[in-house]
């Protein structure tokens, strides 16, 4: 079931999807045209019957009883060898994922590490899809769900932590100027939210706009009960200065800056591989470092570009 909330977290209407199963529903994004719901909690680690539901939007409109069909699609993990966990030791459970440019991108919920892997995926498959990660970043907790917001290319990224005892507090990622849909090459800032006492358990984010969000958060039924809340959020003073500013690249030194033919970097990087992107962050190709550094800018147009590898990064001008 599909429940609509108004901004002060009243439901207001539910929609019965008829042809799908909730084994572990976790998260909800959408395209222009479709909802997309994740069929992928699994916090044994044992799911062989990793799902998502893809409704549309339209059917959503034209329906006059509160039902509405979706098709579903299976998938699984192509890194995943082993199927008996342990639960909640384990590097393959999710319950965050956002609709970007055609495609479905996952943020994993790291149970082992505290980690977090980046599968990124086509929204139209046939049979069973196996996604591969193609990258990570330590988040130092457990990613529980994220919202990005298009317009202005800002991700967040919900999570919460075990501070021992099964004391959780609670954080967000915030991320921006990243090159193309790379979210872990540009800039990122954790905020810490609070404990559970006040909180609860904080499972679901969406931006409303650039700068605002809602937060909302489960139930817990322990020793004490805290009812499941739904918080505004504004990170405006986030995005400006560099207070709280954590960059995982750094940049280096290039030169000739402009070049021509090649452009030399740190002779350390010899041997690797770069990652070139244009100025507004589309990637174009892969570079090998050469002798002493060495980079041959063969085959790219006259312009700006900005080259990655690994924790580094730095921007250069082709000339003729």
């Amino acid at each position: 079931m599909l429940l609509k909330l108004d901004l002060n977290g009243n439901i207001v209407d539910s929609l019965v999807l008829t042809s799908a199963t909730n084994v572990d529903w976790e998260a909800l994004t959408q395209s222009s045209t479709h909802l997309y719901i994740g069929d992928f909690g699994n916090n044994a680690g044992n799911r062989t019957d990793l799902a998502i539901y893809e409704v549309s939007k339209q059917d959503v409109l034209a329906s006059t009883t509160h039902e509405v069909s979706s098709i579903k699609r299976t998938f699984n993990y192509a890194d995943q060898a082993q199927f008996n966990g342990p639960t909640n030791g384990h590097a393959f459970d999710c319950e965050a994922f956002y609709y970007d440019q055609d495609s479905l991108v996952m943020l994993t919920k790291n149970w082992n590490n505290l980690y977090t892997k980046r599968y990124r995926f086509p929204t139209l498959w046939q049979d069973t899809l196996s996604i591969s990660p193609i990258d990570s970043m330590f988040v130092d907790g457990l990613i529980t769900d994220v919202s990005i917001d298009v317009p202005s290319k800002r991700l967040v990224a919900l999570g919460y932590k075990n501070n021992g005892s099964n004391f959780y507090t609670s954080f967000v990622y915030v991320f921006f100027d990243f090159l193309g849909s790379d979210i872990f090459s540009g800039n990122k800032r954790r905020i810490e939210l609070g404990n559970m006492l006040s909180l609860g358990q904080t499972e679901g984010i969406a931006w409303q706009d650039s700068v605002h969000a809602f937060i909302s958060s489960e139930q817990i039924a322990s020793i004490i009960t805290i009812p499941p809340k739904l918080f505004s959020t504004d990170f405006t003073t986030y995005f400006n200065g560099n207070a709280g500013l954590n960059e995982t690249t750094q940049s280096v030194t290039v030169h000739p800056n402009p070049g021509n033919g090649f452009i030399y970097i740190p002779n350390e990087f010899t041997g690797e591989t770069v990652r070139i992107y244009s100025a507004m962050g589309t990637f174009i190709i892969e570079k090998p470092v050469e002798n002493e550094g060495r980079i041959d800018l063969g085959g790219l147009a006259v312009g700006t570009y900005v080259f990655k590898a690994g924790a580094f990064h730095a921007r250069f001008i082709k000339i003729d």
